[in-house]
């Protein structure tokens, strides 16, 4: 019975590389993927998507922590006392954290009831005739 012959060579020694000449190897200069500018405002949107993350994060143990503390009372003056200071307490996180969407509403609010108060104090001295 004929039994195939296997090539036994030193295959190694066949398949090595010619010598590189290191001096004559030259890359071209490649451009750049991005601007320094681009790169700063993906750099600006990560961290952003990051504390906007967060801040979610921190809104669901709040509610998570607010559920608990309702089974626990049973009053309803604790858990108006306790929504009022979560809501407070995440109004000033969103603010901390620059949320833009959680802050912008509540400065708006914020913003013309000052004005109303400023329109109310500022009362116009009378003309005498």
């Amino acid at each position: 019975m004929p039994t195939s012959s296997m090539n036994t060579t030193n295959v190694s020694a066949k398949c090595k590389p010619p010598p590189i000449d290191v001096v004559s190897v030259q890359r071209e200069p490649r451009q750049p993927l991005f601007s320094a500018t681009q790169l700063e405002l993906l750099l600006e949107n990560a961290k952003t998507a990051r504390r906007i993350e967060r801040f979610f994060w921190i809104l669901v143990i709040t509610a998570l922590f607010d559920c608990l503390l309702f089974k626990l009372l049973d009053a309803w003056f604790p858990q108006t006392f306790i929504i009022l200071l979560s809501i407070i307490f995440l109004i000033g996180l969103a603010n901390w954290l620059e949320v833009p969407f959680v802050t912008i509403h509540p400065e708006r609010v914020l913003a013309r009831y000052l004005l109303i108060n400023q329109r109310q104090t500022h009362v116009e001295p009378a003309e005498e005739a």
